[in-house]
């Protein structure tokens, strides 16, 4: 080979090296940039992602595949252009169906609630939380399994002492056996089964509650309008709702209202002896020693329902009171640990939302040495969603 024959082969994989750098580099700018748009939340670039991932398009290397699905979970969260949401939302439930990015959605998204945690108290993150708790309904992500138990239901023929409402919840309150007992005294009570964390623990407690915040407004009626002899033909039709009516407060919401709101002391004094019953007719929550009371922020309802019903129960009574500025790891504060150490521990709060609030004190309560945490509140919501 002459030298003129060498320098040319040279100069050619010089060149080909370089046009491989370039691509290498366009690629990696063009990454960045798609995350950037992601991230920053920009309708039309989010828009355009979100199209081509429900197409099934996704970038070859894994890592880039990683990082394109946290950043549209972060987008779907945290942008700003709704129209993109809802494309985000169709493009991750199709992700979803693939275990390798279903696994790495449910990462984004504890990542993405770990930092509302951590910053809520310094900054306003209500409109992201809320997207927070919507997304996770959509994609059906770490939300708490919430049934309502009738008591026809408890005793049927057919039910195990020993078996529960629904093969996920596992915990022993809410064993048929047991739920018998107290729908000798009532008509039906709600069980919450807390979803288990990402290690496979459960960091909340199970939980009952006398009833759902809201049930769906029946739509099964004729308008007034209708000719009565049109009736029996339109008796059946079903009619369009306005959003703010399609749901309705149940009994004890309206009660539990009445009480928090307008501070009324029979209706406060009813949610009490019925959460006191709750208390009395089940076998594993009457066991227990101790009543532990979550503190509103700006409201003290459920401190003043906790307080009597642990008079009714004759249990003694603490109070977990909210620190005003909080680390990570908690919101709350036990003044006397003494008290839950080694102990069965019923957890009281006025209404069930979104589990954090009695998460968060279970994990207060576990650290201070309780043996066991039992959840009861007045209402609980239909899902972890927070309506606008």
């Amino acid at each position: 080979m002459d030298a003129a024959a060498a320098t040319r082969i040279a100069a050619t994989t010089i060149t080909v090296s370089a046009l491989g750098f370039g691509l290498v580099q366009y690629s990696e700018r063009r990454r960045q940039q798609l995350l950037t748009d992601l991230y920053s939340g920009k309708g039309e670039p989010v828009a355009a992602i979100a199209v081509r991932v429900m197409h099934g398009r996704f970038p070859r290397l894994q890592r880039n595949r990683n990082e394109l699905l946290e950043a549209m979970c972060f987008a779907a969260v945290f942008g700003e252009s709704g129209e993109s949401r809802s494309l985000l939302y169709a493009a991750l439930t199709n992700a979803m169906a693939i275990d390798e990015y279903r696994r790495n959605i449910r990462s984004s998204v504890a990542d993405i609630q770990t930092i509302i945690t951590t910053n809520s108290p310094y900054t306003d993150l209500v409109q992201a939380r809320q997207r927070l708790f919507a997304l996770r309904a959509v994609l059906n992500v770490d939300d708490d399994l919430r049934i309502r138990v009738e008591r026809a239901e408890a005793y049927s023929d057919q039910i195990d002492d020993m078996a529960t409402p629904d093969e996920r919840c596992t915990d022993e309150v809410h064993r048929w056996g047991a739920l018998k007992e107290v729908l000798r005294q009532r008509e039906s009570v709600v069980v919450v089964c807390p979803h288990p964390d990402r290690d496979g623990s459960i960091a909340g407690c199970a939980t009952l509650a006398l009833d759902f915040h809201k049930v769906a407004r029946t739509t099964r009626q004729v308008p007034a309008a209708t000719p009565a002899r049109a009736s029996a033909d339109t008796e059946t039709t079903r009619y369009a709702v306005p959003a703010a009516e399609r749901f309705r407060l149940t009994e004890s919401a309206k009660c539990l209202h009445r009480a928090k709101y307008r501070r009324n002391a029979p209706e406060l004094s009813s949610i009490a002896s019925e959460l006191a019953g709750i208390i009395a007719s089940h076998p594993v929550y009457e066991k227990a020693e101790t009543i532990a009371i979550v503190s509103g922020r700006s409201h003290d309802c459920s401190v003043r329902i906790g307080t009597e019903v642990a008079h009714l129960a004759a249990k003694e009574c603490i109070t977990l009171a909210m620190q005003k500025e909080y680390a990570l790891e908690s919101k709350f504060i036990l003044a006397q640990p003494d008290l839950v150490r080694d102990r069965v521990v019923i957890l009281i709060d006025d209404v069930y939302r979104t589990g954090d609030t009695l998460r968060d004190a279970a994990q207060v309560l576990r650290g201070a040495g309780a043996r066991q945490i039992l959840g009861l509140t007045a209402t609980c919501t239909v899902s972890a969603i927070i309506s606008q």
